[in-house]
């Protein structure tokens, strides 16, 4: 399986919730290939399951009394006119492998069981004998998938459906000048020999097309066009699923994990059965309730720091701080998008295409891409865009609010990102006008689930008594950081205050702390021990989201053991005492 997949299946993988349906809501699991013989988790590709585990799960899901749904099932349940059983579990297989008639199908007539199969239209079009190239580099024979006549014959049983999985969008395409490759569904092309990127009418012709052509060739070898598409890689938009709709796919499958209900067909959540799971860790997949809730440990870091004309000189800055990142074990990065060189406040050029401000380097989907697939390590690393609201401006002055939804448009576009992290001390724009951002963003970026307000903390403080301060923001935010400036001989007393400020009916668990860590008139440094000192003090008082800004990576500030010590992702947040 090429790196491609991996690296994105196991984004989704690692931000998985475990889920249990209730009475019309209805879980989905996510196969790929079957592998006779298969005992461990260590084959070459780690989308596999062994014949043996599938049957133990097949077996414990009748044992259990999960009842095992088709699309038509769930489509009669939407339109009244019958609900879903209890633990309703619809099954899909990805890809089209041989392996699904091989195994699969004589298994699904003997529990009495249905699934989805989707096929790519690319891969089923190569002739006998000839070698199929899928994803990116991998190569397999033809009869490794699926035949038109094996499909025709189980779509007859009544125990398959066939879903489209794209005629030719399962693999990567170039999607910067650095040259990485990223989801082809999701991807505006970068042309090395233009050095421009595909158009918004070239994107949506490349889907549209694409998903046309599939749909035209299953039904010209089955006699029935799909109902149903399901994302390679799992990578899709609100804009994508609409040209599915308008394809007569409205249904449409991902690779997001999470527990289904009937109010919305266009994003099926499903659980990706991974790495050959034994039956214990399979159960607990589908069975556990109540996850550990992800704490946020964090840094915030500036483009403008890194940034450097000479492209030698930017990539060495940029590898010194993956590596930096990689070491600090956290799970969330804050990456600025735009640059403010004379720290007015104000955006003046940004770091990915657009129409309305100068592009100081066209570097974002470079590092945030590289961030999320290389300095993980065993840890999912969330990246959220860092933009101001209204605080942009270029040589006619300021931008209109339209221009700056259309930035925000530009930024997902261009660039990967899983939340925004508001920063605008200049104003929040007119009513509504934050969530138009919030919704423009999701348009591009289905991902995008999160987003927060970063405020000062002396704001905070300062709005006690404001009545309408904490509800108007929670209108529009999931939730905030608090940059904490004031560490010095009086962090104790400033910090009580700064707690006593926070709405009560809000928990510790809502606000990312983050620490200043260079004073912010003089530039100076702020010493370790002091910045020690603040997060003992916090931790003291429960809480356990923790940040900072600014990461000086040359000049190791703050110190790389510090923030392994006190803010990297650890079991037990707390110091025992």
């Amino acid at each position: 399986m090429n790196k491609l997949f991996c690296y994105t299946v196991l984004i989704f993988l690692l931000i998985s919730l475990p889920v249990k349906a209730a009475k019309n809501e209805f879980i989905s699991l996510c196969y790929h290939d079957i592998v006779e013989g298969l005992t461990d988790k260590l084959d070459v590709d780690q989308m596999a399951v062994g014949t043996d585990n599938l049957i133990a799960q097949f077996s414990w899901l009748k044992k259990h009394n999960y009842n095992v749904i088709s699309l038509q099932d769930i489509v009669d349940a939407k339109s009244g006119k019958k609900p879903l059983p209890e633990k309703a579990v619809l099954i899909t297989f990805d890809d089209g492998y041989l392996s699904v008639y091989k195994y699969l199908y004589p298994l699904l007539k003997m529990y009495d069981y249905t699934a989805v199969v989707a096929v790519v239209g690319k891969w089923l079009s190569y002739k006998p004998g000839e070698t199929v190239t899928y994803g990116d580099h991998d190569e397999k024979p033809r009869d490794f998938f699926l035949s038109w006549e094996q499909l025709r014959e189980m779509q007859g049983s009544g125990h398959i459906e066939i879903a489209s999985h794209s005629f030719d969008l399962h693999h990567g395409e170039l999607g910067n000048p650095q040259g990485n490759v990223q989801p082809a569904t999701t991807t505006r092309i970068y042309s090395k020999k233009t050095g421009q990127y595909e158009t918004d009418q070239e994107y949506f012709n490349r889907i549209k097309n694409d998903l046309k052509a599939n749909s035209d060739l299953i039904e010209k070898h089955t006699g029935v066009r799909p109902r149903s598409m399901v994302w390679p890689y799992g990578a899709h938009s609100k804009q994508t699923n609409k040209i599915s709709e308008d394809l007569d796919m409205p249904i449409t499958l991902t690779l997001k994990a999470g527990r289904n209900t009937l109010v919305d067909l266009s994003e099926i959540r499903r659980i990706l059965v991974m790495s050959n799971p034994t039956l214990s860790d399979f159960v607990y997949e589908i069975e556990e309730e109540n996850p550990q809730e992800t704490i946020v440990r964090a840094v915030r870091i500036s483009l403008d720091d890194i940034y450097d004309k000479d492209p030698k000189k930017f990539n060495q800055n940029f590898d010194r701080l993956l590596d930096r990142i990689k070491d600090m074990s956290i799970n969330t990065v804050y990456i600025s998008a735009f640059s403010d060189l004379d720290n007015d406040g104000y955006a003046e050029a940004l770091y990915f295409p657009n129409k309305y401000l100068p592009v100081r380097g066209d570097i974002l989907n470079r590092v945030s891409w590289q961030i999320e697939t290389r300095a993980g390590n065993s840890n999912h690393i969330n990246v959220h865009m860092v933009m101001p609201i209204t605080s942009f401006k270029n040589q006619h002055g300021l931008l209109s609010e339209h221009d700056i939804i259309e930035i925000y448009g530009d930024v997902a576009k261009f660039s990967y990102t899983e939340g925004l992290l508001f920063v605008d001390e200049n104003g929040y724009g007119s009513e509504g006008f934050v969530k138009k951002l919030v919704d423009q963003v999701k348009y591009y970026r289905s991902r995008v689930e999160k987003t927060a307000l970063l405020l000062s903390d002396q704001k905070v403080i300062d709005a006690v008594g404001q009545a309408d301060f904490w509800p108007k923001l929670q209108r529009d935010y999931d939730g905030f950081v608090i940059n904490v400036d004031r560490l010095n001989q009086s962090s104790e007393k400033h910090l009580e205050s700064l707690l006593q400020a926070l709405p009560k009916e809000k928990k510790l668990k809502n606000f990312v702390f983050e620490l200043q860590t260079v004073d912010k008139k003089t530039g100076a440094k702020i010493p370790e021990d002091i910045l020690k000192s603040g997060i003992d003090l916090l931790q003291e008082r429960k809480v356990i989201q923790l940040s900072h800004f600014p990461d000086d990576v040359p000049g190791n500030h703050p110190p790389l053991e510090l923030i392994k010590s006190k803010i990297s992702i650890r079991d037990f947040p707390f110091e025992e005492r």
